[in-house]
């Protein structure tokens, strides 16, 4: 079948008039998905812009219905609630049952700042808990694709063990044609919008903070490699490069596991046995800071009036310790993540961004002055 070129009518009215036709006599069954763009291009002898349009019209008449990645649905009526289709987000994360530590506590915020945003955007917001179980994460993937939902926001699980779990949800969702867009982490080998916060401009003012407080020796005591760490150890580096001090990669103590808090104290124990002690440390998360001035002062040193500590992320219990640390603002995060999702399913924006959402350091006291 082809459009008269000779009709005044333009092309693409001519080929809405034409699927119109054909969906009221019945040609294409009601809930039945319409060719693809391509194929009424090809049907109609026009350009996939031409029928761009036309598809455009019919979702407009409510003949026709969009759902994300899937194709174009003929509706079962004109008063059809699939014409008032939800429009759905999903938060994909990891997260237990029961006893959330303090590494948790930001969750709520997150989770209200990401329903408000999409809210104000026409979204209902979903939560997808994948609990750092293989088994989980399938039965989420499944109500993500039984769900109709537009596009999803991951938050990438931490655990070092878990790379191939992130890896896979991140495929199974690409291939479902979801638009994704990752919170607070990347997934190696998985170029991705992501969302983050200044970690490397965060830590570069707090390692600043410090060499104007006279320490030169500053030790780092970090959980295990990812992209947030990669950030936070080259802000860590670059503020010492710019201070044209030296880095010396004993200071460096890296954590073989996640949140190992034993190992932490011993590594800040191993750096109090150095010939050439640290004046600082940096701990790339508040809970290892918490851990640093636990150890110190279990071995009669003062913070920070022998050696002074300094965190990340200002945790609820920063302010008792009077912590010293950077604020990475999750809620900012969380509405910039939904507001680039919005962005990709509303505009279909295939391009890949990293948003970076600036970090703000906080002053308190553990982080005096060098003896």
């Amino acid at each position: 079948m082809t459009v008269e070129l000779a009709n005044p009518q333009p092309l693409y009215r001519q080929v809405y008039k034409s699927l119109k036709g054909d969906i009221e006599k019945g040609s294409y069954e009601p809930s039945s998905r319409l060719p693809t763009e391509p194929e009424l291009a090809k049907k109609y002898d026009v350009s996939v812009i031409t029928v761009r349009q036309a598809v455009s019209l019919l979702v407009d008449d409510r003949l026709v219905y969009k759902r994300q990645g899937k194709g174009t649905y003929v509706s079962r009526s004109k008063d059809s609630h699939v014409f008032k289709k939800v429009k759905t987000i999903g938060f994909l994360a990891s997260f237990p049952k029961y006893n959330l530590d303090s590494s948790y506590e930001v969750l709520p915020e997150i989770i209200h700042e990401m329903e408000d945003e999409g809210s104000t955007k026409g979204y209902h917001f979903s939560i997808f808990n994948i609990q750092d179980s293989l088994s989980k994460a399938k039965e989420r993937i499944k109500a993500i694709s039984d769900g109709d939902i537009d596009g999803i926001v991951f938050w990438p699980t931490t655990s070092s063990s878990k790379g191939e779990l992130n890896r896979s949800l991140v495929d199974t969702l690409v291939s479902m044609k979801v638009p994704v867009v990752l919170f607070d982490r990347q997934v190696p080998g998985c170029p991705l919008d992501y969302v983050t916060g200044g970690n490397e401009q965060g830590v570069h003012q707090l390692i600043e903070h410090l060499i104007g407080n006279g320490h030169r020796r500053i030790a780092v005591i970090s959980d295990p490699e990812s992209s947030t760490i990669r950030d936070r150890i080259a802000g860590y580096k670059k503020a010492l490069l710019d201070a044209k001090i030296e880095i010396d990669p004993q200071l460096i103590r890296v954590l073989d596991r996640q949140g190992d808090m034993e190992v932490a104290a011993g590594e800040v124990e191993f750096l109090l046995g150095l010939d050439d002690r640290p004046t600082a440390i940096f701990a790339t998360y508040d809970n290892l800071a918490k851990v640093a001035i636990e150890t110190l002062q279990a071995n009669g040193l003062s913070v920070p009036g022998d050696i002074a500590v300094a965190g990340y992320d200002n945790r609820q219990f920063a302010a008792s310790l009077s912590l010293t640390t950077v604020d990475q603002h999750f809620g900012k995060m969380a509405r910039a993540a939904v507001k680039r999702l919005c962005e990709k399913i509303e505009q279909e924006d295939d391009a890949t961004r990293k948003v970076i959402v600036d970090s703000e350091l906080v002053i308190r006291g553990s982080s005096g002055a060098a003896q």
